[in-house]
């Protein structure tokens, strides 16, 4: 596999929009309900609501250092600032995040069960090919900044 570009073989939001969509899915004729009422809603909403700002701010330091998002496209800076100083992943936190906020907002145990399989996948897919790309671009500084910062939190 060459480094140039990640490789990643379906975008990351696509991956966590069909873990919520097959949950919400098996809540339909399989019930799992959370328990909870309206502190886990509001929970849930919190936690949506942080997830949609910490995306928002990963975006930001992306656009600053002027580098890609998309997993298909080499990286043309090593970010190591804002959310990124303290999560190698801060955009995956912030999805997984957002999941777990779906999954209280609607009541659905289904959605937490998802993450099972596919926070491996994303480790295996989407992770590893990601930090393969960045190894082969950024040597050395990469190579530091792992030393320096967790891969999630």
């Amino acid at each position: 596999m060459s480094a140039e570009a990640p490789r990643v073989p379906l975008p990351p939001p696509i991956l966590y929009a069909v873990a919520i969509g097959l949950g919400l899915w098996l809540e339909r004729p399989l019930p799992w309900p959370l328990p909870g009422g309206a502190a886990r809603f509001w929970t849930g909403a919190v936690l949506i609501a942080l997830a949609v700002l910490l995306f928002g701010w990963c975006l930001g330091e992306l656009r600053r250092h002027q580098t890609t998002i998309n997993p298909h496209r080499a990286a043309s800076s090593l970010v190591t600032s804002g959310p990124f100083r303290f999560s190698r992943n801060p955009i995956y936190v912030a999805l997984t995040v957002l999941q777990i906020g779906v999954a209280l907002l609607a009541s659905s145990t289904w959605v937490l069960v998802m993450l099972a399989w596919l926070l491996p996948v994303m480790q295996h897919f989407v992770i590893a090919r990601e930090e393969d790309h960045l190894r082969w671009r950024f040597g050395q500084d990469y190579a530091d900044y792992c030393a320096r910062v967790r891969r999630w939190l």
